[in-house]
């Protein structure tokens, strides 16, 4: 493992956030239908992000250009705090990363970015997969997001100037609905035996993770008492010293309060001791949970630029397809003299796991 480096997370957002606006506007440019399908859906992922499918046409191009940089960005400063508290799981063994309701992928993008930097490994795309010291996989049911991740990742590693890749799983994510998520799986496989005759056997496969990622995902208390089990589960499946992150609104409202005390008393309440450990998952205190950063910042500029670069080739391609009260909005966002206070809170519980003492009568 290298020691400190220069910090990447300048350089990479500027780069990311070229290579999304040039993806978003390849797209526009290249179909008007593109175009005013993302205009059109608009509205939606301003204001019905939690209920909409991501199927409809133009919904994730439109999520894309409103949130993805900027989630990228906050993953960036979240995982810069926690390695500062000495809480990301660093080790020299391979590192195995979850991320839950992924979307477009901005916390693994994130998450790539973060480990290459640490463990000095995996900065060239030749150097092959799997050998880059972590591997990201995913849950996201969304068939339009998976196809975005794909061709997005795709085309950010081909065109990235610096030559550093993502390693974002493309649409190959494992797992397509958290409902049922089983972390231990068995599928058969037929093979032909030394005296060439075909066997089929049956091979167990388990995933254990060092760090899982609930980015904006939990959002009613409803939801998070159907996943009680899968939530349970994901602590249940941490490694020892593994870190469970859940990042969403402020609760300052009495709607994201329940909910977040509702994860934490199912993760930190349940015991996950088996015959072979003694194991439990405590909330951390971070200090103040609530992140921030503003528009007026380095960030934030570069963030209008981008809209207000995709916006413009939208606005110019289908005018008549944006809602009036987007356009408003939109327009106001990408004023110099903006400066609107994005936050964000985060709560982390880690997973504490010891072998139990084996007494004489267990041995004997």
């Amino acid at each position: 493992m290298t020691g400190p480096r220069k910090s990447h997370s300048g350089p990479r957002f500027l780069e990311l956030r070229d290579l999304l606006d040039d993806f978003l506007v390849r797209r526009i440019e290249a179909d008007d239908h593109c175009a005013e399908s993302i205009a059109s859906q608009l509205q939606n992922v301003l204001g019905s992000c939690d209920t909409i499918t991501y199927e409809e046409d133009g919904a994730v191009e439109a999520y894309a250009l409103l949130h993805f940089l900027d989630r990228f960005h906050r993953f960036q400063l979240i995982f810069q705090r926690l390695n500062a508290l000495g809480l990301m799981p660093i080790r020299t063994r391979k590192i195995d990363i979850l991320d839950v309701g992924t979307g477009p992928g901005p916390s693994m993008f994130a998450a790539s970015d973060f480990f290459v930097h640490v463990l000095g490994t995996g900065e060239k795309l030749d150097e092959g997969w799997g050998n880059q010291g972590f591997a990201i996989d995913y849950v996201e049911k969304s068939k339009s997001f998976r196809n975005w991740l794909h061709h997005f990742t795709e085309y950010a590693n081909v065109a990235s100037r610096s030559g550093r890749p993502w390693w974002v799983p493309f649409h190959h994510g494992s797992f397509h609905d958290f409902k049922e998520l089983k972390f231990t799986s068995t599928h058969y496989e037929t093979r032909h035996d030394d005296d060439g005759d075909l066997i089929t056997r049956p091979v167990t496969k388990k995933h254990r993770y060092d760090l899982v990622v609930f980015s904006n995902f939990l959002t009613t208390n409803d939801q998070v008492k159907s996943f009680s089990k899968e939530l349970q589960d994901c602590a249940r499946y941490l490694r020892h010293k593994g870190i469970m992150l859940v990042v969403g609104a402020r609760g300052t409202d009495t709607k994201y309060e329940e909910v977040y005390a509702e994860v934490s008393r199912l993760i930190t309440e349940t015991s996950y001791d088996n015959y072979k450990l003694i194991a439990k998952c405590v909330a951390v205190d971070i200090g103040d949970p609530v992140m921030s950063y503003s528009w007026a910042d380095s960030y934030g500029k570069r963030l209008k630029s981008l809209t207000k670069s995709v916006f413009g080739q939208l606005q110019s391609r289908a005018q008549g397809a944006i809602p009036q009260s987007v356009g408003k909005t939109l327009e106001k966002s990408v004023l110099p003299g903006y400066s609107r206070k994005i936050e964000w809170q985060v709560f982390v519980f880690k997973k504490l796991a010891r072998p139990r003492k084996v007494t004489a009568n267990e041995q004997g």
